[in-house]
């Protein structure tokens, strides 16, 4: 039995350790350059910034809650539940995967946005 407790306790900080790589600034060239969304507007594009329990995309913000992760070859899947908005929260799940420093978000299965490139972390 203590082998088993002592197997969940290390293996814990592993899978929020491979989280880690996700955090920062992730965009296409646009994103990441905040170019404008439409030549002469003021409306930029936005990267997305991944944080330990939160996601930002311009002006939305998603609370995450983490599914354990799971290294694959050179990269990385991880699963969360990803509660975006305010006065109308929309829960979605959101699937991450990492692979070959590129990033792919996945909404509900069906939509994605990437694959994306690992921004410089300005403001």
């Amino acid at each position: 039995m203590w082998r088993a407790v002592a197997f969940l306790l290390a293996a814990a900080p592993a899978h929020a350790e491979g989280r880690d790589a996700l955090y920062g600034l992730w965009g296409d060239a646009r994103q990441c350059a905040r170019q404008p969304i439409v030549a002469g507007a003021t409306l930029r594009a936005e990267p997305f910034e991944i944080g330990p329990g939160w996601l930002r995309h311009g002006a939305i913000w998603c609370r995450l809650t983490w599914f354990p992760a799971e290294p694959r070859g050179d990269g990385l899947y991880v699963s969360t539940r990803a509660l975006c908005g305010e006065d109308s929260a929309q829960s979605y799940r959101l699937d991450f995967a990492l692979a070959g420093g590129t990033l792919t978000m996945i909404w509900d299965e069906s939509v994605a946005n990437g694959p994306l490139q690992r921004c410089a972390n300005r403001k």
